[in-house]
């Protein structure tokens, strides 16, 4: 509903690249934020090689500052602003030992090096508003498009930081693939009901739990059906005479979770 912000996510996407395949093991991300009277999207592109590691290509922002009364000094402070928000979500952390601060300098307080750092593209909008902030509307949603990024290459939800306390490597992901498989539902978008099927090869327990969410995440309601011998299941659920719109089903069975999306019309 926010139109100034959506014109930002719609140049974003489309001075990205946003849609262009990628080889493996790249993927791209994309977060946008209101605040301070002014409206930006950013794009981030990352590649992660098969040890882990972690780089960050490219990033594109738009920025709508409202009247842009110095353009030089917008990009200026949208570009500093996501090194900042790359190195914090990257690396940077302030832990305490013995009732102090660990970090005093950087040496400990790791920030990003310029050999580091990526293509960096900013693009102005010109805002029907007045002046907008910028000292803080470039932050953000850089961590955020990071992460989304990196799940797009990699498959992996970054849940906490700094990222270098993921580990982004492809064996993580099939260790976590150990105990579950892709999970259906159809029909898909549905009117009172659906059917649920899928299989845990790895599950601990003989029954599955499934939780059902709406859009912001509150539980609407939840049930437990039997696995069979093989860890297959199918059942069809009577969906509760709910509002229309988007569901998520998170489906859990000891150390084997899922989770799917569903429509209802």
């Amino acid at each position: 509903s926010d139109t100034r912000l959506k014109n930002t996510m719609i140049e974003a996407a489309g001075k990205s690249g946003w849609g262009i395949p990628l080889p493996p093991g790249s993927g791209r991300g994309i977060a946008g934020f209101t605040g301070y009277g002014g409206r930006i999207t950013h794009v981030v592109e990352v590649t992660v090689d098969d040890s882990g590691r972690l780089t960050v290509d490219k990033v594109t922002a738009v920025v709508d500052p409202g009247l842009a009364i110095n353009p030089d000094n917008v990009k200026k402070q949208v570009e500093g602003a996501l090194i900042d928000g790359l190195s914090t979500a990257m690396k940077a952390e302030i832990t305490i030992d013995k009732g102090g601060i660990v970090q005093s300098n950087f040496d400990s307080f790791k920030w990003l090096r310029m050999s580091e750092s990526p293509e960096t593209n900013v693009h102005i909008l010109s805002g029907s508003s007045g002046p907008s902030g910028m000292g803080e509307v470039g932050f953000p949603s850089v961590t955020p498009a990071l992460c989304n990024a990196i799940f797009n290459a990699t498959g992996i939800r970054v849940r906490k930081l700094p990222i270098s306390k993921t580990n982004l490597s492809p064996t993580s992901v099939e260790d976590k693939k150990k105990g579950e498989i892709k999970i259906s539902a159809h029909p898909n978008p549905f009117t009172g009901s659906f059917v649920i099927e899928g299989q845990f090869d790895g599950a601990s327990q003989s029954n599955i739990e499934l939780s059902f969410l709406n859009i912001t995440g509150v539980e609407v309601f939840k049930t437990r059906i039997n696995l069979n011998g093989s860890g297959h299941f199918s059942e069809r659920i009577q969906f509760p005479n709910l509002s229309s719109g988007i569901y998520f089903c998170r489906v859990n069975s000891g150390n084997a979770n899922q989770m799917i999306k569903l429509i209802k019309k």
